[in-house]
């Protein structure tokens, strides 16, 4: 007696099966694969609803509704509710219920707005979706969820030729009655070629589902027959390419031939610069100890010319390791790179905090100020506000300014290093942690900073971690002991960022100490530039 399983995600159908003796005989039973949840209105999931598959039909038909940005591919966007709770929404109540769908944003490749989708996507509250569909130049872009806690950040790496689709979900929340609240730790995304509709009975899209919840888990399920069949033939689905690419990285020994034909089959499709493909190239470098066939022989200077982060988060340490180990300098430089400070960790997509552009504004005015200051204080106060506004990171500017000098701190000598963000070594990292952390005055800047959750919001993730890596640090002398660059280095490869990106976080966090302190001792005795702008001046 056997149990057999199947299983897809947290789902799963269980039979047993009774096998008797019977010389040369074979028993053959075929099990239903259980019904799972995806956020792509697939026919055989558990969240589907015809009304949401005609929706994903319109906006990906030849003749949809759309917004130009550009030309030659395109993003379809659709945040869905598969609850039903549309259907017991009215009055007072549908208000609540719209808002679950707020606070989507299409971001250029240089992280600035491009689409407000709350003013320009279409909204069906009655069969509980919102839809859109935006061609863009083929690039680097992101979709970005903002609320009043959060800025996360995914990103869309558009290709010539495709629609990239974006699947969002909407899941009760708890409060208010009737609101709702996006599962952005599950979104799916599928490529499909321009005007190709959607077919909601897809074998292809139902693989890619199944491979996307085996990356999850970290298990592999493109050993099936069925999946072999669809890698060694020409399939003509991206996205299956880059997950299954990386779960044949899980295999060992890994089937050299077949990533191979992954690799280059995908590349056909989305281009030899696709950041993921890199990743997967050098991982199959690694793997074999030899170059892959060109143009992936030169993975470092694919690194260069890679527009934007990958996709899959899977691909950043790829990416990361390759860096490391060619050329580091390209940890700092490369666009592939720039938004290491501020990743995030879930789910199989790469996520990161977006920026406040609203704050980022707010951080000038003091550069301005410092302009208008010079004739009245014979230009001693413009140099050091310069150096500020250069030093600074605009995360931490805000509240600099806004604290009003209270982020003194007693120095624990000068910093170690002139200038943070040329930190290039775990020693240097350890020994800024450590003066920064003996520097500040604790008892007097985490309750300002509780107080202030805008200038909290404005720190980058990897700035928040630190910061409290300091504070805890200051607790007893064992405790700053351990800042060291053993440690520093951990921090590094958990986080999986260069070096240079940490000195980044800690000079932004260094001038709330050091400079802010210079600053408060030459303006006391500046009593003319004090009274000239009392609001940024105290």
């Amino acid at each position: 007696i056997y149990a057999a399983k199947v299983k897809i995600g947290d789902e799963e159908t269980e039979e047993l099966v009774s096998v008797r003796p019977d010389p040369g005989g074979v028993l053959e039973k075929r099990l239903e694969a259980p019904r799972f949840s995806s956020p792509i209105p697939l026919a055989k999931s558990s969240t589907t609803h015809e009304y949401h598959q005609a929706a994903a039909g319109k906006y990906l038909a030849p003749d949809a509704p759309r917004i130009t940005r550009g030309a030659g591919s395109s993003v379809m966007l659709c945040v869905r509710d598969p609850s039903k709770t549309n259907f017991n929404v009215q009055g007072e109540e549908l208000k609540a219920y719209a808002r679950g769908f707020d606070g989507f944003r299409l971001l250029d490749p240089a992280g600035k707005l491009l689409v407000d989708f709350d003013k320009e996507a279409d909204r069906e509250l009655k069969d509980g979706y919102m839809a859109v569909r935006v061609d863009l130049v083929p690039g680097s872009y992101a979709l970005a969820y903002v609320n009043s806690v959060s800025r996360l950040c995914v990103p869309l790496p558009t290709a010539l030729g495709w629609t990239l689709q974006v699947y969002v979900q909407l899941l009760p929340a708890s409060r208010p009655a009737q609101s709702m609240q996006p599962d952005f730790r599950d979104i799916a995304l599928a490529y499909s070629r321009e005007g190709a509709g959607f077919t909601p009975h897809s074998v292809s899209l139902e693989a890619i589902e199944t491979v996307r919840k085996g990356l999850l888990e970290g298990r592999n399920y493109v050993d099936s027959e069925t999946m072999s069949e669809f890698l060694t033939g020409k399939f003509e689905d991206p996205m299956l390419g880059l997950y299954a690419g990386h779960l044949l990285l899980l295999e060992k020994p890994l089937n050299e031939r077949l990533m191979g034909l992954v690799i280059r089959n995908t590349a056909a499709m989305l281009g030899d610069t696709y950041p993921d493909l890199v990743g997967l190239a050098w991982g199959l470098q690694k793997c074999t100890g030899r170059p892959p066939a060109p143009p992936y022989d030169d993975i470092k200077g694919l690194l260069g010319r890679i527009a934007g982060p990958p996709l899959l988060a899977r691909s950043w340490h790829l990416l990361v390791d390759a860096a490391r180990t060619l050329d580091e300098s390209l940890l700092s430089t490369a666009p592939v790179f720039a938004v290491a400070e501020n990743l995030l960790a879930q789910g199989v997509y790469l996520t990161w905090m977006a920026k406040d552009e609203a704050a980022e504004d707010a951080v000038t005015s003091p550069r301005a100020h410092a302009s208008t200051d010079k004739g009245r204080s014979g230009g001693m106060v413009e140099p050091v506000l310069a150096n500020l506004a250069s030093r600074v990171g605009k995360a931490f500017g805000n509240l600099v300014y806004g604290m009003r000098g209270k982020l003194t701190a007693t120095l624990a000598g000068p910093p170690p290093v002139e200038d943070l963000r040329t930190i290039k070594s775990a020693e240097e990292a350890a020994a800024a942690m450590l003066w920064l952390a003996r520097s500040y005055d604790w008892n007097t800047i985490v309750p300002d900073l509780k107080r202030n959750p805008k200038a909290i919001a404005n720190l980058s993730g990897l700035q928040r971690d630190l910061f409290q890596t300091m504070r805890s640090a200051c607790q007893d002398k064992s405790s700053l002991e351990g800042l060291t660059p053993q440690f520093v280095q951990s921090l590094l490869d958990s986080y999986q960022v260069p070096v240079q990106t940490l000195g980044a976080a800690l000079a932004g966090l260094e001038a709330g100490g050091y400079l802010a302190g210079k600053i408060k001792l030459l303006l006391s005795n500046k009593p003319a530039v004090r009274s000239a702008r009392p609001q940024q001046f105290s």
